[in-house]
This record gives structure tokens, sequence and C-alpha cells, in this order.
């Protein structure tokens, strides 16, 4: 028997909307991570085979919930549970979070959770006991709170390398990055793109 591969296309998104008034250090960032509506629906009109995955889980994907139904689409949300609790560094304060409700309405309308480590630290910096924690914390909190199976995750900022991504494969069945081999390929979509 041979087994057949095939390519999917993933796009990676992390707010969809407008960015709101927020601090000088996030401003910057913010724009580069936010994908306006008009843009969002012309990328998924024009990838329409494509998975899409959220990166964050900012509320910004509720506006772009209706436009997914319409096209018989769902998406990923990769969650971190310090954001959900309302732990938010600095530079992530540039749009809200969604709400435990919010997140139970979207898993209601077919939509799955992953896990994007229990506080969005950069694992590659982290001690083995740390990264341990934050890949476990973060899945027990997602199942525990949402009643499902947590199998996928991202990588915070696409970072991995050979230690976390071994640590992380012993968790987790399907493991995300962004432009590092050592984990599956999705394209970060940016504004204009």
């Amino acid at each position: 028997m041979s087994l057949l591969w095939v390519e999917i296309l993933i796009l990676c998104f992390h707010e969809i909307g407008e960015v709101k008034d927020c601090n000088l250090f996030a401003a910057q960032f913010a724009k580069s991570m936010t994908t306006s509506l008009s843009d969002f629906i012309r990328i998924i009109d024009r990838y329409p085979n494509a998975e899409i995955h959220f990166d964050d889980g900012r509320r910004g994907v509720l506006v772009a919930t209706q436009l997914l139904k319409q096209r018989k689409r769902s998406a990923t949300l990769f969650l971190v549970p310090q954001f959900i609790l309302g732990n938010i560094p600095r530079q992530e304060q540039y749009s809200d979070f969604l709400s435990v409700d919010e997140i139970k309405y979207l898993l209601r309308l077919g939509f799955k959770i992953g896990s994007h480590s229990y506080s969005h630290a950069a694992l590659t910096k982290l001690p083995f006991d740390s990264i341990l924690s934050e890949l476990n914390s973060s899945k027990k909190f997602l199942e525990n709170t949402f009643n499902v199976t947590v199998t996928h995750f991202s990588y915070p900022f696409g970072l991995v390398n050979d230690r976390v991504k071994h640590l992380t494969e012993q968790i987790y069945s399907f493991c995300f990055s962004l432009d590092s081999e050592l984990g599956i390929q999705r394209k970060l979509v940016l504004p204009s793109e």
C-alpha cells in the first residue's frame, strides 16, 4: 500500500477588524497582526480549500463567524488560558479576547480549539520544567473548561527547536509552526496580503 501525501494550505490569522485604542507599545505590533474584514473575506475566498487558524483567541473572530458559516467553513482557535483569564501582557493589549461563553458558542458552531501554551511564552527560552508546565497546564485548562479533547498546538511566536518539538509532540498530536520545518507549517496572514 502506498501513501498519498496531500499538502494543505493553512492560513493563520491573529485579529480581524479594527485595532482599538491601545498603549503605544502595543500599537505598532497591532497594525502588523490585524487583518481588515474586507481583506479577510478576499483572502478566504481566494483560498476556498485552505484551513483557517486563529492564534491567541481574540474577539475579532466573532465578526468572521457569519461569513465562515455562509461559506460552509470553520476554523481552529489556538487559545491561551492566561488571556482567557484576563492576564494579558501589555504588548498584547491591542484588542479584546474571547470569553469562555464566546468560545463555547464558537464550539457549538463547529469551531475547534487547540492550545497556544498557557501564557504565550516563548518556549525556546524556557527551562525544561517550565516548558512542560506551559504545555500541560494549557491542555488541562482547555479540556476541563470546554469539555473537549485538545490535540492541536500552535507554537507561540512560531518559535520551536528540537527540544520543544520533542516535548510538545509527547502531549499533542498536531503541532503547528509558521516557517519552521519542526512543525506543520502555516502561512501567517499579514495586512495587505
